[in-house]
């Protein structure tokens, strides 16, 4: 004889955590106790009771706790990664994300439900873009369904100082050295010598 015991509160403190729980243990949202709980333990469970079998549900209150990098390059192409709660169940139900007022397009192979957004970011058009949070809606833009994270994401220009050494051999193998400004920017690093590129290390 097996028993599978399975508590719907455990680690699962907010909507879209509580819903993307497996639906054989049918948990669900309970909007007026803001818990994941079994139909039978919410009150007015015919209202207050959000479930997987209910029509076009979506968890309301987004929330963002982070935004990873912080600064990019104007030109776009920076991958930005949002993580937080309630961030939507299917990725189609992100319907407006822009970082400091630029667009940024969803990556769904990356997307984590109600967890994380991944997005490519545009460029910024105005010549000086000030910068600014991250803004996001699940399915419509009202109050509910909206959110600005609380950290700002800032345009930069990478530059460079000076290179070290500045001469070595044909066959390859040096390791170089570039000091500069802004080269931690953007979520990537390539290097190239004329044309031809230099294995990024650290």
């Amino acid at each position: 004889m097996k028993a599978l015991l399975y508590k719907c509160e455990a680690q699962r403190s907010s909507c879209g955590q509580c819903l993307k729980a497996p639906s054989v243990f049918e948990c669900g949202w309970c909007i007026e106790s803001r818990k994941c709980l079994l139909r039978q333990h919410c009150p007015s469970a015919e209202q207050n009771w959000m479930h997987h079998g209910r029509h076009n549900v979506r968890c309301s209150h987004p929330r963002i706790t982070k935004i990873d990098p912080l600064t990019g390059p104007r030109e776009g192409g920076t991958r930005v990664t949002i993580e937080g709660e309630n961030l939507g169940l299917q990725v189609k139900e992100i319907s407006h994300i822009q970082v400091a007022g630029v667009r940024c397009n969803p990556v769904p192979l990356l997307y984590i439900s109600a967890e994380r957004i991944v997005c490519d970011m545009a460029e910024a058009l105005l010549p000086h873009s000030p910068g600014g949070p991250v803004e996001l809606c699940i399915g419509v833009c009202s109050a509910e369904y909206r959110t600005l994270s609380t950290q700002t994401y800032s345009f930069v220009s990478p530059s460079f100082t000076r290179i070290r050494p500045l001469k070595g051999p044909v066959s390859g193998g040096t390791r170089l050295t570039v000091v500069g400004r802004h080269l931690d920017s953007g979520s990537g690093v390539s290097v190239y010598i004329h044309k031809e590129e230099c294995l990024f290390v650290k």
